[in-house]
């Protein structure tokens, strides 16, 4: 819990993602782990981790998914001593119980009818407060934990939380590895249109133009310490991804447009210790598409840019990911292809 997505974002774009509430998307993913013998929700398909550190002594397994300060996973592994007894699962949970307490404050601890056990955290690091809540069971000498957290003022999103745990159910007689993932969603229509509907379009208020993101953007605004030049930008994180839309002004614009468009592309292309660049196309419609390469705090990031100048005004629309062929790359294209000047 300590290591949300949200921190590793931030060093990217630089900025805080100041909490908000986002009603979930209409459309969650249900898997279904054949293997663990399980089955849960999340917003988008999620991102699957192993570990590989060879000196634990059981190997976990997780998936994983994060969007604009929510995190959601599931966490699962073999024990490492078969239970036999009912003092042995006391044990068991005993230890779960002061693995939670080390973890920022805990709140409150619940034994749960079903015989689970939830625990509610909060942590305070330099974004903000994060609450976070975890579920835990023991079944067919496995653990499961599920967590869900995220950073607000007022305490935890109760309905999504409630959501994403009344998703998971335990599934019978487990087969071999294989996890399926098909759509979930909140009422009878057809896929096409459920997924139209749980984007949300985007128009700048002054008219000027229009973007699809998967949710409400955030929005911020700074100055350039270089030209002291505002640059407003709306985004937002989403699964693997961040889709940003940033603008600012360009007063040499009006006199010399080509120049400001080659300094940009020039700027975005320049090779040094933590970026390349990969790829550069002039779109039919003028504007430029450019590819970038990086590492940032030891992890590998893709960037894609589409640059447009309208006036004195420099547009940018920007898709971060940590895998061009990551889980939910169709999103990357329909954000970059949603992207329209008015």
């Amino acid at each position: 819990m300590k290591c949300l997505m949200q921190l590793f974002l931030i060093s990217i774009i630089f900025l805080v993602a100041q909490p908000q509430a986002i009603s979930a998307q209409n459309t969650w993913q249900q898997m279904i782990e054949n293997e663990a013998g399980f089955t849960i929700s999340f917003p988008a398909k999620p991102t699957y981790e192993q570990s590989n550190d060879p000196t634990l002594i059981h190997q976990t397994e997780k998936y994983k998914f994060f969007y604009n300060g929510h995190y959601m996973q599931i966490i699962f592994a073999s024990l490492n001593k078969r239970l036999r007894t009912p003092a042995d699962f006391s044990d068991a949970f005993a230890d779960i119980t002061r693995v939670q307490a080390k973890d920022g404050i805990l709140l409150r601890q619940v034994k749960l009818p079903d015989g689970g056990r939830q625990y509610d955290n909060v942590t305070t690091d330099v974004t903000g407060t994060a609450y976070h809540r975890t579920r835990v069971y023991i079944r067919n000498e496995r653990y499961y934990a599920l967590t869900y957290s995220m950073y607000a003022k007022d305490g935890i999103d109760e309905r999504e939380v409630t959501r994403f745990f009344s998703s998971f159910r335990f599934v019978e007689n487990p087969l071999k590895r294989q996890a399926t993932v098909r759509s979930s969603r909140t009422r009878k229509s057809s896929i096409d249109n459920t997924q139209h509907k749980s984007w949300y379009t985007f128009n700048l208020p002054d008219g000027s133009f229009t973007a699809d993101f998967p949710g409400k953007p955030e929005y911020q605004v700074y100055s350039s310490t270089v030209t002291g030049i505002p640059k407003h930008q709306y985004y937002f994180h989403f699964g693997e991804n961040t889709f940003i839309v940033s603008y600012r002004e360009e007063p040499l614009a009006a006199t010399q447009p080509q120049e400001v468009m080659r300094q940009t592309v020039e700027g975005e292309m320049e090779n040094n210790s933590q970026w390349r660049g990969l790829r550069h196309v002039q779109m039919r419609d003028g504007g430029h598409y450019i590819e970038r390469q990086g590492i940032v705090e030891g992890m590998p990031i893709y960037m894609r840019t589409k640059v447009y100048l309208r006036g004195n005004r420099l547009y940018q629309v920007t898709a971060l990911t940590h895998n061009l062929t990551g889980p939910n790359q169709a999103d990357v294209v329909r954000f970059l292809s949603s992207f329209r000047l008015l």
